[in-house]
């Protein structure tokens, strides 16, 4: 019957559909590597479209705009590491058995995840169009160092200071060495994501944080 097409025929594609469709996932993954190297000012929607191997129009058929896929990108890592610290902090043991617990935590997911600590530290630094676009979600990070800052100076683990200005320095001291891993790397003469790497930096951040915090032994 003509105009009527085989079962088996290939039918035309929806404006903005893939022609190879790729999981969000992937696309985050793509995207959180393309802010961590470029920032969110440098990476562009046909940059990160391109390193996905699709076109622009199928980027925004799955984000709307740079600001959600930003927004999204950079909210899937805070909320892993919110997850892992919130395990290790909500455990049991005394209050700095479980703040090691969520340092060792930290230190092992930036060690597993190596775009994770550049795209943080870029953020922080970016400010701006970043930090809108961002939204809560740095506030949110600063926010609960200095309330799990707060609770060690309550129970007189830690001693009182101011722990807004702490918190910045604390932050510094988890994200630096894996946001600049080519200069840690070539400092500790060693690949930064080898795994006893990861586990000797665990081990220094415990240390270094427990006397930059002034834990009383």
């Amino acid at each position: 019957m003509s105009g009527v097409l085989p079962m088996n025929a290939d039918l035309p594609r929806r404006p903005g559909r893939p022609a190879r469709p790729v999981t969000r996932e992937h696309l985050l993954k793509v995207a959180r590597e393309a802010f961590s190297q470029l920032g969110y000012a440098g990476a562009s929607m046909g940059d990160i479209a391109g390193r996905a191997g699709i076109r622009k129009s199928s980027l925004f058929h799955h984000f709307a705009t740079k600001d959600d896929l930003y927004r999204e990108a950079l909210s899937s890592v805070v909320v892993d590491l919110g997850v892992i610290v919130g395990e290790a902090l909500n455990g049991e043991g005394a209050y700095l058995e479980r703040l090691d617990r969520s340092i060792l935590a930290t230190q092992r997911y930036f060690g597993a995840h190596p775009v994770a600590a550049r795209l943080l530290m870029r953020e922080f630094v970016d400010g701006g169009a970043a930090l809108t676009a961002a939204g809560d979600v740095v506030i949110a990070v600063l926010e609960n160092t200095v309330a799990i800052l707060e609770t060690g100076m309550s129970q007189g683990v830690l001693p009182k200071t101011d722990a807004r200005q702490l918190a910045i320095s604390v932050l510094g001291v988890q994200f630096q060495f894996y946001s600049i891993p080519e200069v840690s790397a070539r400092l500790v003469s060693a690949d930064v994501f080898a795994p006893e790497a990861i586990e000797r930096r665990a081990l220094a951040v415990v240390e270094h944080l427990h006397r930059l915090l002034g834990v009383k032994s």
